[in-house]
């Protein structure tokens, strides 16, 4: 048991490194100056258009070929059908013989007119409350957020979510003893993981990634 156990955390971390690579290779294709007032879809759409080239290049590494991503898709979620069904922001699959890992991202803006806790902020029940609240089902227990800032810089934004965090650890399932972990998985990505605790008491590791867009 245990030997499977070491099995599935090996491919979990090698689709997260990857993830958080593609969407590295993604990023640095774009003019990040041309999206300061953008909408969150908007920089979404052309972020995940910016890795689907780097994906075909002919130049790109092998690995890319057992990825799949998806922009925007609707969630399989039983008691849900239709446009009832949520919708995650990016999703990357790996493409294997049976059950395929999943690694999903939600994307909130951040900036004067964003706050971190609205309930449609980066750590509202729209944000890592989705998560926290099952209501975006994962293969396993792990996701990505990315904050795409368009006021400030890297350092006040990750100093203004852990103050947040730590306000109000409860709320958040966050454990605090933990804070938040520095985490290269990507050259050119600032990254940073935290612990939570889920609505039905099973646990979460976030990876946060902020991304200067203006």
């Amino acid at each position: 048991m245990s030997n499977e156990i070491d099995i599935r955390q090996r491919a979990w971390a090698k689709l997260r490194r990857h993830a958080h690579q593609l969407l590295a290779r993604g990023y640095l294709r774009l003019n990040a100056a041309e999206f300061g007032s953008s909408k969150e879809p908007d920089i979404t759409g052309r972020l995940c258009q910016a890795v689907d080239e780097f994906m075909a290049a002919t130049d790109a590494p092998s690995w890319v070929t057992r990825y799949a991503l998806r922009d925007d898709p609707k969630l399989n979620v039983r008691g849900l059908e239709g446009e009832s069904r949520p919708r995650i922001d990016i999703e990357i699959e790996r493409v294997q013989r049976g059950r395929r890992p999943l690694f999903r991202f939600e994307a909130k803006r951040l900036g004067p007119k964003h706050s971190l806790t609205s309930s449609k902020g980066y750590l509202g029940s729209e944000g890592i409350g989705a998560f926290l609240s099952n209501y975006y089902e994962l293969t396993h227990p792990e996701a990505g957020m990315l904050g795409y800032i368009q006021s400030d810089n890297i350092a006040h934004w990750h100093q203004k979510l852990l103050n947040e965090l730590a306000k109000d650890p409860v709320s958040h399932g966050y454990d605090k003893s933990q804070g938040l972990t520095e985490d290269i998985l990507a050259s050119g990505l600032s990254t940073w993981r935290s612990e939570h605790m889920k609505n039905d008491d099973s646990s979460l590791m976030i990876w946060h990634t902020l991304l200067l867009f203006h």
